[in-house]
Order: structure tokens, then sequence, then C-alpha cells
């Protein structure tokens, strides 16, 4: 039941960070299609790495080196948090699902690019530990952000089966040390 305000009583208590604060977010309504995008934090934390990857690679990209492989570094990492903006206006928690599943191949793609730009000397040390950070950190927020979505789609409709994204939350296992 909601307040004066129109919001739950969760929703007025003081929001934790990180992988948690994502368990927060109510829907308005029943269902999480058409949910404001640029509400959910793992979207805020996508669209951030985005721009994290962009600078990181600039230097390389105005060198000219490895330029497919900065697009590509690029383009997965928009995809992430394009994948989420359009999944948040699919009509049903299913759909929006499907797309959160798409978004977390992309975070999964853009991370072995981070460690192939890593190996070709294409991102600094530093940058690269700051981006496998953040990849990490994006893909186990949408690994339970999509979970609960997919929750939700169960319990509107119970027939229609929803995988859960079960097994490791690491996103890879730990780097073999470079030459």
């Amino acid at each position: 039941m909601g307040g004066p305000d129109g919001r739950s009583e969760r929703m007025r208590e003081k929001k934790p960070s990180g992988v948690m604060r994502i368990m927060h977010l109510v829907a308005p309504c029943a269902d999480w299609s058409m949910y404001p995008f640029r509400k959910l934090s793992v979207w805020r934390r996508s669209h951030a790495l985005a721009l994290q990857v962009h600078e990181a690679t600039e230097p390389a990209f105005q060198r000219r080196r490895y330029w497919s492989l900065i697009d590509q570094m690029r383009r997965a990492a928009m995809s992430v948090a394009s994948n989420i903006a359009e999944g948040s206006g699919q009509a049903t928690s299913a759909q929006f699902a499907r797309y959160l599943t798409i978004a977390l191949g992309s975070a999964r793609e853009l991370d072995y690019h981070v460690l192939l730009a890593r190996d070709l000397a294409v991102l600094t040390s530093s940058d690269y530990a700051r981006l496998d950070a953040r990849v990490d950190q994006v893909s186990r927020m949408l690994i339970v952000f999509r979970n609960r979505v997919a929750e939700r789609a169960m319990q509107s409709n119970p027939r229609r089966r929803v995988n859960q994204i079960r097994g490791p939350l690491t996103s890879h296992l730990p780097h073999p040390p470079s030459d």
C-alpha cells in the first residue's frame, strides 16, 4: 500500500548502493514493462560504463591503432545500455527479461574485448583494471535484475516459462598473467 505520496514504505526507505539497490526498485504498475529506464541503477551504471570505454579507448583511436577492436568495444558497451532501455519499453516482463539477457551477452562480449585490449596494449593497466571491475559490476547487476524481472513474468503468467540465470556471478575466470 502506498502513502500519501503514492510510494510504498519500502521505496521511502534509504536505498543501499550497488547491486542491492535494484532490489528496491518497484515498478509503479504490476508489470516491469514500460518502466522509465533512466530510473534503473543498472542502466545508469551501464551508461557510465559506455562513457568510460569511450574515454579509455580514445588515445588508441586517435593513433588509429586497432580501430576495429575499439569500435567493437564501444558498440558492445553501448549495446548493454541500449538493450536495457529498449527492453524497458516492451509490453511484458518476459520480453523485458529477454532484452536484459541480450544486454548481459553484450556485457560478456565487452569483458572479452577489454581483456584483449589489455593484452594488445590498447588499454593501460589502470584503465583495464577500472573497466574490468565495471563490466563485472554491471554483469552482476544484470543477472540479479534479470532474475527479478523473470520472477515477475512468472507471477503474471505462470504458464510461461522464463529461464533464470544460474551459475557463478563472476564474469570470467581469473586471467592468466600476460607475458
